[in-house]
């Protein structure tokens, strides 16, 4: 078998390991993946590692997260992650095991904190790095990248999704819709309502690398940049989704 990434995981309280296993293998459910094979060889009670086929796909950080989330609403005990994707068992379980990251965590108020190694993202490069933090391990030569996987709010972004001017009518969405990248544009279901439409129009950008700023961009040559309900969109995008404006 051909490893690509490694993937280390422990949880918080530690008898919820299984139940982090899950949600892992839940969030690596991506169609880019094409069914990935895996392995678990450094299984213990309070820690796993993973060998995985595939890398996992760009999403794969906020698709956990908001795993994480679900299952923390779901139930009485909530749980929490750190997560390490690197390109060797070692140094994967070094990192889930580092005093950095263990207070990087202990010092967050997400479910989910996600260390990458600096090798492996020079082989699965992520997109905006100017928005994730590098830390020192002892015994590795170079940094250790902390993701910023927020999760947008998606009520917050529909409901001023839905204030702005151009999402009211068909004809002006289907024009928002036509300055979109064809693979997004394509992807929107229709529907004749217009919350329905702009909901299927916000979860397909979610979904897509690079969609919400698309959305952005496109609506900013429709609406201009001065309205109110576009400053507002574009401050939701800025601090629930870490966008740059």
């Amino acid at each position: 078998m051909t490893v690509h990434a490694v993937l280390a995981i422990a949880a918080d309280p530690a008898a919820a390991l299984d139940a982090a296993r899950r949600l892992v293998r839940a969030a690596l459910n991506d169609p880019a993946l094409n069914d990935p094979q895996l392995d678990d060889p450094a299984r213990t009670t309070d820690h796993d590692a993973v060998l995985l086929t595939h890398p996992p796909s760009h999403r794969f950080p906020v698709r956990l997260t908001e795993a994480v989330h679900r299952h923390n609403d779901s139930v009485a005990a909530p749980i929490r992650l750190r997560v390490v994707m690197a390109g060797e068992v070692v140094e994967a379980l070094a990192v889930l095991d580092s005093d950095a990251l263990r207070s990087a965590h202990a010092a967050s108020s997400r479910p989910v904190t996600i260390a990458v190694t600096d090798s492996y993202l020079r082989d699965q490069p992520i997109a905006d790095p100017d928005r994730h933090r590098a830390v020192g391990v002892p015994g590795l030569a170079e940094p250790v990248w902390l993701l910023d996987a927020r999760v947008p709010d998606v009520e917050a972004l529909f409901h001023a999704l839905m204030a702005v001017p151009s999402m009211r009518t068909e004809g002006d969405r289907r024009l928002v819709l036509g300055l979109l990248p064809p693979a997004i544009a394509a992807a929107v279901p229709h529907h004749p309502i217009a919350a329905l439409h702009v909901s299927g129009l916000l979860q397909t950008c979610i979904e897509h690398e690079h969609g919400l700023n698309a959305l952005r961009h496109a609506l900013h040559v429709v609406e201009g940049e001065d309205s109110t309900p576009m400053r507002r969109f574009d401050t939701l995008l800025s601090t629930e989704s870490n966008l740059e404006e």
